[in-house]
């Protein structure tokens, strides 16, 4: 996902059916962090 207007990017992974782990970075990220991650879960 890139944001507009933003030097921002999220790169996914899937962990398993119903959860992505998420870490971002961009332009302005120092090369050795800090990283942002995060996990996104499907809730029915």
């Amino acid at each position: 996902m890139v944001y507009d207007g933003q030097p921002i990017f999220d790169h996914f992974k899937r962990v398993d059916d119903t959860t992505l782990m998420g870490i971002m970075n961009g332009k302005e990220f120092p090369e050795d962090g800090p990283f942002f991650c995060f996990i996104l879960e499907y809730a029915a």
